[in-house]
C-alpha cells in the first residue's frame, strides 16, 4: 500500500476511534457542547473519508489496480461500526415512559426524569441550555433507585420515592425524605421528546 493512502488509513482509524469512544462518553452525560463536539467529529471524519476516496480514485486510475480502494472500504466498514453507539442510543431512548417527573424551577434550573420501560432513565437538567444524562435505574416497590450517586446538584440522593400524589421525593437509605431535597411532580407519561 502506498505511503500516503497507509498515513491516511491510519489518522482514519484514530479519528475513528476517537470518535467512537466520544460518541460512546457522551452518552451518558450530553450537552450542547458534546453535541457541536459530535458534529465536528463527524464532519472531520466525513472529510478524511473524502480524501482517501480521491487519493484512491486518482491511484485506481493511474495503475487500475483495484487495492487503492482498500484503504476507503477499511475505513467504511470502521465508519459503519460507528453507527452501533448511536443506535444503541436511540434505541434506549425510544422505550416508552412508565414515569416522568420534574422539578419546579429551581434558580432558573429546572429537572426532568424520564423512567423507562427498559429499564432505563433520561435527566434533562434545563437551565441556560439543556444538559442530558442517562443511566439504568431499579424499582424496590414505590422507590426508584438510579444507578448513580451523583447525578445533578439538584438531586441530592440516588433513592427517589413515588409517594403516588403526583409527587416524588428524594430519599435516604431509611426512606425518609430528605429535608431541602429538590420535589419532584408526577406524571404518567411523557409527551412528546426533547433532543
Amino acid at each position: 500500500m502506498p505511503k500516503t493512502l497507509s498515513v491516511l488509513l491510519s489518522v482514519m482509524i484514530l479519528l475513528e476511534a476517537f470518535t467512537a469512544l466520544h460518541f460512546t462518553l457522551s452518552f451518558f452525560h450530553e450537552s450542547i457542547f458534546t453535541f457541536l463536539a459530535n458534529m465536528c467529529l463527524t464532519l472531520l471524519n466525513a472529510f478524511v473519508f473524502l480524501i482517501l476516496s480521491v487519493v484512491g480514485y486518482v491511484k485506481y486510475h493511474r495503475t487500475k489496480d483495484r487495492t487503492q480502494f482498500r484503504p476507503m472500504y477499511i475505513s467504511l466498514i470502521i465508519a459503519m461500526l460507528l453507527a452501533i453507539p448511536v443506535l444503541i442510543k436511540n434505541q434506549i431512548i425510544s422505550s416508552p415512559s412508565v414515569l416522568y417527573c420534574n422539578s419546579d424551577p429551581l434558580n432558573n434550573f429546572e429537572i426532568h426524569i424520564d423512567f423507562k420501560e427498559n429499564g432505563t432513565y433520561e435527566i434533562i437538567t434545563q437551565g441556560l441550555g439543556a444538559v442530558f444524562s442517562h443511566g439504568h435505574y431499579s424499582m424496590h416497590d414505590s422507590i426508584f433507585i438510579l444507578e448513580k450517586n451523583w447525578i445533578d446538584s439538584l438531586i441530592v440522593n440516588k433513592r427517589l420515592l413515588n409517594s403516588y400524589n403526583g409527587l416524588m421525593y428524594q430519599v435516604d437509605e431509611q426512606n425518609k425524605i430528605i429535608a431541602g431535597s429538590s420535589i419532584f411532580n408526577v406524571s404518567r407519561k411523557r409527551e412528546g421528546r426533547h433532543g
